[in-house]
């Protein structure tokens, strides 16, 4: 269940040293988290040698991780302190500690520390014998590690399984799981797997009276650890063998076996182990009718529980008040992070305030252009270009630099601490501020020839024909017909605005020799067509400040705009206004 540490014995010295280089430097997040991994990579050198170490390092481990409010390490802390419940029979705390690991795990989407707790919380429903709950978190777990495609972790849960069959006293499922549990440790080279495998499967054999293969699994375990240089594994087996030699009455053999468990358990200060070795002797010697052996060993089991009560009561102890202060630091950082967000609430109504504030202005400038566009084109209806004139200026002059100084403010506000939704209403106010300027400069810059004023679109577009023949470099031809009476003055404004762009872009970049004006007035629609005979608009690249203007102004017309690049040589543009928006 423990991450895996690359600590040997060799290297061993220079962690400790690290770790106490570590500890005199000043607190930081990167100094902690680095602490925390240190001390969890000497809990699992220990792991297997002295549990003393295992549990005051994971205790190190977590204190700090929750003193940094670093929740990954936390778990990992959860994990081994885990590990050493088990050891210590601790199973009402491993339950809380597991659940807590759980969440905060699911919480972080750890799935393999998930899954390690989970099978905390199995083994914990397997000690209180409800199977069917154990049974669900076992399987829990091996599912998560088959999605990790993790073999050593799938065979681990394959165990638990095995394990809590065989206590269920179901021995078949049980060995049906050891089975494939040794199979795929071996498949992967794990000594330590398959001398784990052995150990339980011997335990099974007991149950089962098969003794003399129950003791050739233990030994060929104990083989295994002794290779390893692992005193938890010896220490187990001793006992294991000690135990099983009782059950066939060699008590000479089995104190023997119990004499070197008893030595392993003290070396790894391990009460529970200690205390099953002291047991197993104390049978041993009552068979052989050693009754003077037999009390004093019964006397050293008496002390041997006795600490291990202590020991529980100061662990559960410890345990309870370390998720108190766990919790109350969640308290304290749930309450900044209501601070934090009560302080961005007054933030963002503040910013809406701002914003409903520009809103109403530019609403209120929309209506002002509205006005004053309905008195530009009153002036248009009544031939009052003087009027029109200082309309137009007055836009410019005030309206434009008021936009103008919106625009700016807008331009200083700083959107990277906006929202998704605040940066899309912040970003279409900006482009309204724009819109709204360059319609205003639009409005003031385009002023209506007297011509087409007094006169009309016909007359206005002969004296235009008359101007643009005078250049002398291009030919201009003017078609028109169906405009024996005026049009409405937006409509006449807007075509002469049109084709006095379309011609001034012909002049300036065609390289045309002639160009011919079309323009056609019927009951449906109103059709424009300016061509010319020049290079063609592929020649210059995209559009520019000119033609979309002319597509502007086909738009406020509802009309459609349609460039034909494909003659050779020459370009055509046609337009076509619906007359009912045109009349």
């Amino acid at each position: 269940m423990l991450t895996s540490y690359a600590t040997s014995r060799e290297d061993s010295t220079q962690l400790f040293k690290r770790i106490q280089l570590l500890e005199r430097r000043s607190p930081s997040f990167r100094r902690d988290t680095t602490l925390v991994h240190a001390y969890l990579e000497a809990t699992h050198y220990y792991l297997r040698q002295d549990f003393s170490y295992v549990e005051t390092y994971a205790q190190k481990a977590w204190d700090l991780a929750q003193e940094s409010n670093w929740d990954k390490g936390k778990i990992l802390a959860y994990n081994v302190l885990g590990y050493a419940y088990v050891e210590s029979n601790d199973y009402d705390i491993l339950m809380e500690l597991a659940t807590e690991s759980y969440l905060l795990s699911e919480k972080l989407k750890l799935p393999v520390y998930k899954a390690h707790a989970a099978r905390f919380i199995g083994n914990s429903y397997a000690e209180h014998k409800r199977w069917d709950s154990s049974r669900v978190y076992y399987q829990e777990a091996i599912t998560i590690y088959k999605s990790l495609d993790n073999d050593s972790l799938v065979a681990m849960g394959y165990t638990d399984l095995g394990n809590l069959f065989r206590e269920n006293d179901q021995l078949a499922p049980a060995l049906k799981y050891y089975r494939e549990a040794y199979s795929l440790f071996e498949k992967i080279g794990s000594e330590y797997g398959i001398a784990s495998v052995l150990m339980n499967e011997g335990f099974l054999l007991v149950k089962a009276k098969k003794i003399p293969k129950a003791l050739s699994n233990f030994y060929r375990a104990l083989a295994i650890y002794q290779k390893l240089d692992d005193r938890c594994g010896k220490m187990s087996a001793y006992n294991d063998i000690s135990n099983a030699y009782n059950y066939i009455n060699e008590s000479e053999k089995a104190i023997i076996a119990g004499k070197e468990a008893l030595a392993n358990a003290r070396q790894y200060h391990s009460v529970k182990q200690t205390n099953w070795a002291l047991l197993s002797m104390y049978s041993a010697y009552k068979a052989m009718g050693r009754t003077a052996d037999a009390l004093a060993v019964l006397e050293k089991v008496d002390r041997s529980k006795r600490v291990l009560r202590e020991k529980s009561i100061e662990r559960r102890a410890t345990i309870h008040q370390l998720l108190f202060d766990n919790h109350l630091k969640d308290i304290e950082i749930q309450k900044a992070i209501i601070e934090q967000q009560e302080a961005t609430q007054k933030f963002l109504i503040g910013f809406s305030i701002l914003i409903l504030l520009v809103v109403g202005l530019l609403w209120w400038n929309n209506n002002k252009l509205r006005e004053k566009n309905a008195e530009i084109r009153e002036a248009l209806v009544k031939g009052q270009t003087l009027e029109r004139k200082r309309v137009a200026a007055e836009l410019h002059d005030n309206l434009g630099s008021s936009i103008s100084t919106i625009n700016w403010y807008l331009h200083g506000l700083d959107s990277k601490s906006l929202s998704v939704a605040e940066k899309d209403t912040y970003e279409r106010i900006k482009e309204m501020v724009g819109n709204a300027y360059d319609e205003v400069r639009s409005l003031s810059h385009n002023l209506l020839p007297k011509e087409l004023e007094k006169d009309g679109l016909r007359v206005a577009l002969h004296k235009l024909k008359q101007k643009l023949n005078s250049n002398g470099r291009i030919v201009f031809f003017l078609e028109m017909d169906g405009f024996d009476e005026r049009l409405d003055s937006k409509t006449e404004f807007e075509l002469y605005s049109m084709i006095l762009e379309l011609a001034n872009n012909i002049i300036k970049h065609s390289d045309a020799t002639q160009a011919t004006i079309s323009l056609h007035n019927n009951e449906e629609q109103i059709a424009l067509c300016v061509e010319d005979n020049g290079k063609g608009m592929g020649s210059i690249g995209t559009e520019g400040a000119g033609l979309r203007n002319v597509r502007s102004r086909v738009d406020s017309l509802r009309g459609k705009i349609r460039i034909v690049d494909e003659r050779v040589p020459g370009t055509c543009v046609q337009v076509q206004i619906p007359k009912g928006i045109a009349a």
